[in-house]
């Protein structure tokens, strides 16, 4: 007599319900991978602005009290065209660093804004330089 092997494939419902599953890990894991690459892309960039905005300050600070001025909007050239800048420069008041005023007195604030093309933020240092 011969044995029946008990063996059998997948039924059609078990197929189904496996490539459902499956579907739904692969749409899960895409969903993430995106996420994150997004995340990665602020953050480079964010980076970037942020190692401009220090340089450009760094090379305004080591001016003279006297030739420190605001400059308008302007491109970072080669591999950085796509950030711009912006140097705003008030003279403030000694006693309230924060409050800006019209004449000449010993306090300047220099403010250093950067932002890239197709991204929403911006990165602003301040400082604060003395005339002494």
């Amino acid at each position: 007599m011969k044995r029946i092997s008990s063996r059998r494939g997948f039924s059609l419902i078990e197929a189904i319900l496996a490539t459902v599953l499956l579907a739904a890990s692969f749409i899960s894991i895409s969903f993430l991978l995106s996420n994150t690459t997004l995340s990665n892309y602020d953050l480079d960039v964010s980076t970037t602005a942020v190692l401009l905005a220090q340089q450009r300050m760094e090379q305004t600070t080591a001016k003279s009290f006297e030739d420190i001025a605001s400059v308008s909007q302007t491109n970072f050239s080669g591999n950085f065209a796509n950030y711009n800048y912006e140097v705003l420069v008030d003279y403030v008041d000694p006693a309230n660093l924060d409050a800006s005023v019209a004449g000449p007195t010993d306090y300047k604030r220099i403010r250093v804004i950067v932002r890239a093309g197709g991204w929403n933020g911006a990165i602003t240092l301040y400082d604060i330089k003395t005339k002494l």
